[in-house]
This record gives C-alpha cells, sequence and structure tokens, in this order.
C-alpha cells in the first residue's frame, strides 16, 4: 500500500491521477490511499495534482523511505497557481425602460506555462456573463493564451471574481448613460425564481431583489446619493454563484456511510476535507438533526479514500449541499434500522425490567400495556438519542435510550446479531454543460449584493472603506457564527483582491514572492463590515441550505470600484486599485 498524505482537497481524483501515473511507470496493480492532511485553506491551489506531488512519490519509490516536500515562501509564490488574469471587452444595452436588451463579452485568459484547472474557468465566467441578471441575448468568447508566467488554476470564486468584476462595472455605466439609479437598474433586472437563464441555468431559489434592498437600506444609500460629500462615494455590485454543486465531471456526487454504536457513538465516514471552513460542525448537527441525536454524539473521518466512497472533492462551495444531503438520505437508512430494531427489542426489554422488579419486589404489579404503541416503526421516533413513540412521546414506559436498542441487536447469538451501518450515494440531477456551454450544472444557486461606501484622498489616492454590507442569499443559516466566517473571511480577501494584491511577474519571474511585498490585508486593516444573511429556503438543499463558501468574494471588487467612481468620478478598471492608479487616473481627468 503506498500512501500519500497530501493537502488536495480532491483525495478521490488525486488517487485517479496517482494510480495512472504509477500504470505509466510499470506500477499497475499498486495500491494507493490518498489521505488529506488538516494544514488549513486552500482556496483553490489544491484542486489539482501538482507536479510536486509526483517528485514526491518519485523519491519515495527510488529511496523506499518517507519524502516530505515543504515549499518555502518564495516557493509557494511560484511553483504553485495563482488566480488567471483576464482581460475583458464587454458592451451591454438596454430599452428605454432599463430592461437589459444584450450583453457580449470578450475574454483574453493569462493560462501560464502549462494547463491546470485555469484553463476552464471559462466555463464559469459563462455563468455571469449570461446569468447575472435578466439579459434575453448573450455572446461570449474567452480565449486563453500560453505565456511564460505562472500557470493558472482555481482561485476562490473560479473565473467568478473577473467576469463579475466586468459585468458589474459595466452596469454601472450603462445605468449611467440610461439616466436610471445603480441600485435601481439592478432593481428592474434583478433575477427571480423561476427563471431559465440563456445558459440554461434553472434559478429555483432567488434572495437577489432582498439582497439590494437590504444593502440599499442599511447603506442610506438614496440619502448618499442625493446628498454627496466631496471625495465620498457608495457602489454596489451583486453576484450569481453555483451552490448546489457544480457537474464538470460525469459525477457530482458525495458518498457517506454513517454506523452507530453499542455506546450511542455515531461515526461518520465522509469524503470531503476540512479546510477550515467548520464542515465537521456543520455535518456533525445534520447527521444529529436528522438521527435525533446530539452533535456531541457524532464523530467524522474525513479525507482519507481508505475510509469513504467517491466524492469530486471539496470544491465549488459545494460541501455542506452535497454531504448534507448525503447524510441525509444515510440516516434515514441508519434510523429506520434503530426503528425497526426498537419494535423487536422494546416489548422484550421492558418486559425483562418489569420481570426483575418483579424478582426484587414480590409485591410488584406489571402494569397492563398497549404494545401496539410500539409496534410499528412508522409511529416510533428519536430525540435525544431516546426512541418514543409519537402518538403518546411523554409515555413513561415506551421511552428507550438507543444504546440498549442496538446493544440488544448486537449481542443475539450466533448468526442473527445486527450492526447499525449504512451507505449513502447522492448525485444530483444536474447537467453536464454542452459544446455551447448550456445547461443547468447545479441544483441552486447563490445571490448576493455587497454595497460599499468610500472616502477618497485625491491628494495621495488612499481609499479607505468607511462601510461595508454583504447581504447573502444562503437559503438556511445551518450555522450561523461559520456563515458569518466563511462571509468576513471572503470578503476581506475580495478587499485584498481588489485594492492590495497583485503578482508582479516580469519575463515570467515573480518579482515579488513574500509578504512584504504582496501586499495582503492584515489585522491592522480593520474593515467595518456588515453582514446581512437573506434566507429564502430551497427545496433542494440540506434543511433548505445553499454553499456559501465563495459568494462573499464575488462582488466585493465591483462594488469598491463603482463606489470609487461615485466619490470622485474617475473610473478604474485595472485591479489592484491602488493609490497609484487613481493618481494617475485623476492627472489624466483633469
Amino acid at each position: 500500500m503506498r500512501s500519500l498524505y497530501d493537502q488536495t482537497n480532491v483525495i478521490h481524483l488525486g488517487k485517479q491521477r496517482i494510480m495512472e501515473y504509477f500504470a505509466q511507470i510499470g506500477l499497475k496493480d499498486k495500491k494507493v490511499r490518498v489521505v488529506n492532511a488538516i494544514v488549513g485553506g486552500s482556496f483553490g491551489t489544491k484542486l489539482d495534482t501538482d507536479i510536486y506531488e509526483f517528485i514526491c512519490i518519485q523519491l519515495a519509490l527510488k529511496t523506499r523511505k518517507p519524502v516530505k516536500i515543504l515549499f518555502s515562501r518564495e516557493e509557494e509564490f511560484f511553483a504553485l497557481p495563482p488566480r488567471q488574469p483576464a482581460l475583458f471587452d464587454i458592451e451591454q444595452g438596454c430599452n428605454k425602460e432599463g430592461r437589459l436588451t444584450f450583453r457580449k463579452c470578450e475574454a483574453l485568459l493569462d493560462n501560464g506555462a502549462y494547463t491546470s484547472w485555469g484553463a476552464t474557468t471559462p466555463s464559469v465566467m459563462m455563468m455571469p456573463m449570461s446569468s447575472l441578471y435578466r439579459v434575453p441575448n448573450v455572446s461570449f468568447e474567452a480565449t486563453c493564451v500560453y505565456t511564460n508566467n505562472i500557470y493558472c488554476q482555481a482561485m476562490r470564486g473560479y473565473g467568478n471574481p473577473q467576469a463579475s468584476f466586468a459585468v458589474e462595472t459595466s452596469m454601472d455605466t450603462l445605468a449611467e448613460k440610461a439616466g436610471i439609479d445603480p441600485a435601481e437598474f439592478r432593481l428592474i433586472n434583478r433575477n427571480q425564481p423561476g427563471d431559465e437563464t440563456p445558459q440554461r441555468l434553472k434559478i429555483t431559489s432567488c434572495g437577489m431583489e432582498e439582497c439590494i434592498n437590504s444593502v440599499k437600506e442599511k447603506l442610506d444609500w438614496d440619502k448618499k446619493k442625493k446628498d454627496k460629500k466631496k471625495a465620498r462615494g457608495v457602489g454596489m455590485a451583486s453576484l450569481i454563484h453555483v451552490a448546489g454543486g457544480a457537474r464538470v465531471y460525469m459525477s457530482d456526487g458525495h458518498g457517506i456511510m454513517i454506523k452507530v454504536d453499542q455506546n450511542g457513538c455515531v461515526d461518520v465516514f465522509e469524503s470531503g476535507t476540512d479546510q477550515g471552513q467548520g464542515s465537521p460542525t456543520v455535518i456533525s448537527q445534520i447527521v444529529a438533526e436528522a438521527l435525533g441525536f446530539k452533535p456531541e454524539n457524532v464523530s467524522l473521518t474525513m479525507g482519507d479514500t481508505g475510509l469513504s466512497l467517491w466524492d469530486a472533492g471539496t470544491h465549488a462551495s459545494r460541501h455542506t449541499f452535497m454531504a448534507g444531503n448525503a447524510a441525509i438520505r444515510c440516516c434515514k437508512k441508519v434510523k429506520k434500522q434503530i426503528l425497526d430494531m426498537a419494535v423487536e427489542y422494546m416489548p422484550k426489554l421492558i418486559k425483562g425490567g418489569f420481570k426483575r422488579k418483579k424478582r426484587k419486589d414480590p409485591d410488584f404489579v406489571e402494569p397492563d400495556l398497549d404494545y401496539g404503541l410500539i409496534s410499528d416503526p412508522e409511529n416510533l421516533d428519536i430525540k435525544e438519542r431516546m426512541v418514543f413513540p409519537r402518538s403518546d412521546p411523554d409515555h413513561p414506559y415506551f421511552k428507550m435510550d438507543v444504546r440498549e436498542i442496538v446493544r440488544s441487536g448486537l449481542h443475539v447469538g450466533v448468526g442473527d446479531s445486527r450492526v447499525v451501518v449504512a451507505e449513502e450515494f447522492y448525485d444530483p440531477p444536474t447537467e453536464m454543460l454542452d459544446r455551447e456551454m448550456k445547461g443547468n450544472l447545479s441544483m441552486t444557486y447563490a445571490f448576493g449584493t455587497t454595497g460599499v461606501e468610500v472616502e477618497v484622498d485625491e491628494e495621495t489616492g488612499e481609499i479607505t472603506i468607511l462601510k461595508l454590507i454583504a447581504a447573502h442569499d444562503v437559503g438556511k443559516a445551518m450555522n450561523p457564527t461559520l456563515l458569518l466566517g466563511q462571509v468576513y473571511g471572503a470578503v476581506y480577501t475580495g478587499v485584498g483582491y481588489g485594492l492590495t494584491e497583485e503578482i508582479k511577474v516580469v519575463n515570467g519571474r515573480v518579482m515579488n514572492p513574500n509578504f512584504r511585498d504582496y501586499k495582503m490585508l492584515t489585522a491592522k486593516d480593520v474593515i467595518p463590515i456588515t453582514p446581512v444573511v437573506i434566507e429564502p429556503v430551497d427545496k433542494d438543499g440540506p434543511y433548505g441550505a445553499k454553499g456559501i463558501g465563495e459568494p462573499g468574494l464575488v462582488p466585493t471588487a465591483p462594488a469598491i470600484a463603482n463606489a470609487i467612481y461615485d466619490a470622485i468620478g474617475v473610473r478604474i478598471t485595472d485591479l489592484p486599485i491602488t493609490p497609484e492608479k487613481i493618481l494617475t487616473a485623476l492627472n489624466d481627468k483633469q
């Protein structure tokens, strides 16, 4: 058995690629196990099986010893793939009522020197181009170009932030030409439940209207637009993103196994990976809710191909939706097993208890009970690990700890013992994109709107974010604390993308491979963020939930750019928007 302990968030695809590699070097029948090491965030770079992983494997094969590869910070910058740079040429039009009539866009993407997932991001860029707002006629053409730069891969948002920046800054430009307030323009063209977009995306639940109105209210939009202050401005931008899986493989499924032991412990074996997004907590909550146990009764084993079923990977904001649905379906099987056993063993256990009491107390009189209440599993339920009859949940004798029932099934005798275990594979009825890049690739879609108020120092070009409102349609908030953590983290990433972060490459060489010169936001760069959670429960999500991992990032940069334009009247279309670019634009304006 060859074991690879890796940071990958696609363990089963990683195993497949390693086995293909082994076959090419003559090790066709070797067994492979991939284990995800819980080492923190991914944000896209762990979606592929990279060259350093194969180098590590080859060195281990040659030396017959364990091999570990650890990058320096500089190596992290030039040997791991970033978000791909892209140039957009976009046109949009509307009629006199302000309704969009067409959108046409051409994109040129820097693919880098080799091909990874970066070459596929136009398929996601097509989503905001074709489906962000109601636009009947769409043309989108993207070209990926090989260069001598770093090869590009997935990065949080997977092409959506780049495309949405083009769409949303263009929306403001078009609204200005049409003489319509930018917020009202977005409301006129908002996506709505029941829509089918030109890309054939099927919008089932949609809280875009509520998101836009929430941003308007909390930003005091109308007053700020009416009573403008010098060098201050407000802007907004919206998003659409996959939130119910994303079918990029023939299978977009997720497998899960659940076992309940005689101690009442629930062991969950699932194929996702923990990247700090809080999924172990959320999946534990879902399992506990579906079974009628407590979250502390549930333990998760994640990220090990030897202990899990197939999964397409922890990416595309899909894990809670996919693993949650698989867990609920699996819990139904497990719960049925427990309740079937309860019908068989509860009467015996109750009567056995009476007999023991009778032996201790000869005067004890066995009560005359209607055992019909517990003769049908459909009339039984579980709450806080106790089985009880639905028709009489407070019955003094017909409540029993699941542990007693499971033990009774386990210790019956040779050939008759039973264990409580089930598996489930959830693969949603979505579509692969066809050759025209059309198809409903996700079960549901997330929507949201970010609003920003900025102040620009026209002497130095410095930009200060005074207020940021992030309103998100999340379906049902499974764990509000973890959800807000995702929103805050994504927003900060979006601010960095919009204002500070840039990999500078000259002749194929990274010139700023450190955190001194690559300007990430730090704890000192506190932004006053107000998150707003909109909950239009989605019929297909686990308890109504949608994915939220990526959406917070997507509209942040265009909202900032639109606010800067509102503040000083110059439109910056090149990210990041640095003080130098502000001053250059102001000088050009004069």
